[in-house]
């Protein structure tokens, strides 16, 4: 858990301001995750690397970091949105292989039933209903903001705040919207001025 916040000090730049005010922002989740050994660490790492290879394995651990893949899509990334698919059911398949008992009860665990008697701050808890037209807002939002600046920050956002069940410690993973997604846009940017 130590090393993978160290990697995403790192990855994010930590002679960045930016990282700092963040993480100062974002220091009682993080530091909660951190000491509990949450799976939330190895996420946000994972999604400041932001490949689709990295999104599937986030997945993987978490499922809603999935919702990142609407900043590909709003991009129309078809390659990537393939990337990920592949890597998606190529982690399937292994675990289905190494244990399949396993992998088929997983996907009973794939409920509200999790939501459960926690200190729980999603709309969820005040209306079903409610969340899921907030969810539904801020898939939109993420995806007419995919092309911006702040595209891959707002597919991460999506990816916290669309769970039923938000833990104080998810909010760490908001971290990983600082990552170099911003420089893709850069890239692609000077790319047309050269054209």
């Amino acid at each position: 858990m130590v090393v993978a916040f160290l990697l995403t000090l790192r990855r994010l730049g930590v002679s960045r301001p930016s990282t700092w005010i963040a993480l100062s922002l974002l220091a009682f989740p993080t530091a909660w995750a951190l000491v509990i050994g949450q799976a939330q660490v190895p996420v946000t790492y994972l999604l400041t690397v932001g490949s689709p290879a990295a999104v599937a394995l986030a997945a993987n651990l978490k499922i809603l970091p999935l919702l990142a893949a609407v900043y590909w899509l709003g991009r129309r990334d078809t390659r990537s949105l393939a990337r990920l698919a592949a890597w998606l059911l190529a982690l399937g398949l292994v675990q289905l292989v190494l244990e399949p008992s396993g992998s088929i009860a997983f996907l009973g665990t794939l409920n509200t039933g999790q939501v459960g008697d926690v200190r729980n701050l999603s709309p969820y808890t005040l209306s079903p209903m409610l969340w899921a037209v907030l969810v539904a807002a801020g898939a939109a939002l993420a995806l007419a903001l995919s092309r911006t600046r702040i595209g891959w920050a707002a597919a991460v956002a999506l990816g916290i705040f669309a769970a039923p069940r938000l833990l104080a410690y998810s909010f760490a993973t908001l971290l990983a919207g600082l990552s170099g997604r911003v420089d893709a846009v850069h890239d692609e940017s000077s790319d047309h001025g050269r054209a």
